[in-house]
This record gives C-alpha cells, sequence and structure tokens, in this order.
C-alpha cells in the first residue's frame, strides 16, 4: 500500500521487488528464485565462516544445518526480506572476522557496504551490527593500538552519521 512508503522503514526490499516485477511483471516466481538464490549464499557464507573459525567438520555440518534450516526454507520459499537480512548479517559477521584477523582495506570497505546495505533492509539492526565489529578492530590487534583507536573512532563516527541519516528519512 502507498502509505507504507510514507512510514518511517527501511524500504530496499520495496525496491527489489519493483525492480522484479518491472522487469518479468507481477509474477511471484522470479522473487522466489531470487530468495532460494540468497539462501544458497547464506549456506555458502556460514560454511566459510565456520570454516575459517573452527575446520572442516563443524564447517560441513553448519553448512548443512544452515541449508536445512526449516525457517530459511520458508523465508526464501515466500517473498519476504528476512533472507537477505539473514545474508547480510551473516557478510557483516565474516568481514569482520576478516578485519580482525588481518587488516585490509578490501574487507573494510566489503564490511562497511554490507552494513550500509543492512541498512536499507533493517535500518535498525545498523546500531546493533556495527557496534561489534568497531570494538573487535579496536581490541583486536594489540601492537597497533593507536591506529586501531583512530580506525575505530572513524568507523564508529561513520556508524553514528549513517544509522542517524537512515533514521531521519
Amino acid at each position: 500500500p502507498p502509505e507504507r512508503f510514507l512510514a518511517n522503514e527501511a524500504h530496499g526490499y520495496f525496491y527489489v521487488n519493483a525492480v522484479s516485477f518491472y522487469l518479468f511483471g507481477a509474477a511471484s516466481l522470479p522473487m522466489k528464485l531470487l530468495n532460494a538464490a540468497m539462501r544458497v549464499l547464506v549456506t555458502r557464507h556460514v560454511f566459510l565462516l565456520a570454516l575459517e573459525l573452527f575446520g572442516s567438520p563443524v564447517a560441513r555440518r553448519a553448512g548443512f544445518l544452515c541449508n536445512y534450516f526449516p525457517s530459511l526454507i520458508l523465508w526464501s520459499a515466500v517473498n519476504i526480506r528476512d533472507i537477505w537480512v539473514i545474508l547480510l548479517l551473516v557478510l557483516v559477521s565474516r568481514y569482520s572476522l576478516t578485519v580482525v584477523r588481518g587488516y585490509s582495506h578490501t574487507g573494510l570497505i566489503k564490511l562497511c557496504a554490507a552494513v550500509y546495505a543492512l541498512s536499507f533492509f533493517r535500518d535498525y539492526l545498523v546500531f546493533a551490527v556495527a557496534f561489534p565489529p568497531v570494538v573487535a578492530v579496536l581490541i583486536g590487534k594489540r601492537g597497533h593500538l593507536v591506529r586501531n583507536f583512530a580506525m575505530a573512532s572513524l568507523a564508529a563516527l561513520a556508524v553514528f552519521i549513517g544509522g542517524y541519516g537512515s533514521n531521519n528519512k
């Protein structure tokens, strides 16, 4: 309904649906297939995250459970945005680990992009999701405390500004 666009909430998934409807018409199957593809990406990134943290046996089990978890199947079979939010949360976790374990600009950019994309789907999660990576970067490498403090402060400021801007749409 048009009044949903006037509400102060994230509208990213409405735009994803709008692109799908523009390209394929008022068919629901393309969005269901896209959501199923997002489920496959969730499984892949959960597997890779578990592999990096715990090793191969745990990663296989985590991937299997993630792929066959009943609600994940349901969320990808119907046209709701939860599968996209789960994918972005897993990506934030994975890229946070990448940044903390071995600082890289590419990992930091991916992390910021995932947090920013999350603001278009569930804007109230941005602070809760972005704060732990900032703290992890701050305490992750003790040898570079000044650099880490400066980077964490800049990241916290960016999260605050980005979150404040997304709440005042």
